[in-house]
């Protein structure tokens, strides 16, 4: 198949995720704006990306009859693309998000919202994407535990000079800090919505969730919102702040 028929289904695809930013659409597919950018011109798809933006599509439920076995087929027929996914930009300036609101959170979102989103990618996924997701929360993991090890050096050294004072005017000595007390690790306390760049809902934390959130800050500051990754539930997005308990509290 030459690269003109793949073109027009990826940009069906694109289309049915309902965002009208490269970078909305970019992150509904779970890709990169500059990699979904090339396959858009008919460039070679990555075996990586090609799997993240499927299970998307199955989670979205964006497919039409027959057409994710003609997807399938095109692309798994096509050259790939050896340089991998573009993660590094893959929150790339240039999509408007709504006003935020205080509290969008209420106690009934999480029912018809969830169970159809539950129901829909259970029915959905498959094995390849199952090893797909588990490969994409490695990669976030791994990249939040080396900012997180970066803050806590440079707190650490911005606090040494007080530990130090403290601890020579006390005549008992001090435990050190919990290994869990990170300053950008929050646990949450309430149930909560997780917000895109758009404002729309791409999923929920309970109780109990570890959320790292992003530090320094690359995504635009919302009132309220704290924006972050939680790994568990392999989501990023902001959270409201008032839902929020720092490990270090």
């Amino acid at each position: 198949m030459d690269a003109e028929p793949r073109r027009k289904l990826m940009r069906q695809l694109v289309q049915r995720t309902g965002k009208s930013t490269l970078v909305a659409q970019a992150n509904v597919l779970g890709v990169s704006k500059s990699a979904l950018g090339r396959y858009l011109h008919g460039k070679p798809v990555s075996a990586t990306n090609l799997h993240l933006m499927v299970a998307a599509a199955d989670a979205r439920d964006l497919w039409r009859p027959g057409e994710r076995d003609e997807f399938l087929a095109a692309f798994l027929g096509a050259p790939v693309d050896q340089s991998g996914p573009a993660d590094d930009d893959q929150h790339v300036g240039g999509a408007v998000s709504p006003p935020d609101v205080p509290d969008p959170d209420g106690p009934g979102e999480l029912a018809e919202h969830s169970r159809d989103q539950t129901v829909a990618a259970v029915n959905r996924r498959d094995k390849t994407s199952d090893v797909t997701r588990r490969g994409k929360r490695t990669r976030l993991r791994a990249r939040w535990t080396v900012l997180a090890g970066v803050a806590t050096i440079v707190a650490a050294s911005a606090l040494g000079g007080i530990f130090a004072i403290r601890h020579a005017t006390r005549s008992t000595p001090q435990a050190a800090p919990t290994a869990g007390c990170r300053p950008n690790r929050y646990e949450v306390e309430q149930a909560a919505d997780v917000l895109d760049e758009d404002g729309d809902l791409v999923g929920r934390s309970i109780p109990g969730d570890t959320f790292f959130r992003e530090i320094p800050e690359e995504h635009a500051p919302r009132r309220y919102r704290y924006y972050g990754t939680i790994p568990s539930r392999n989501i990023s997005g902001y959270v409201m702040q008032a839902k929020l308990k720092p490990s270090c509290a």
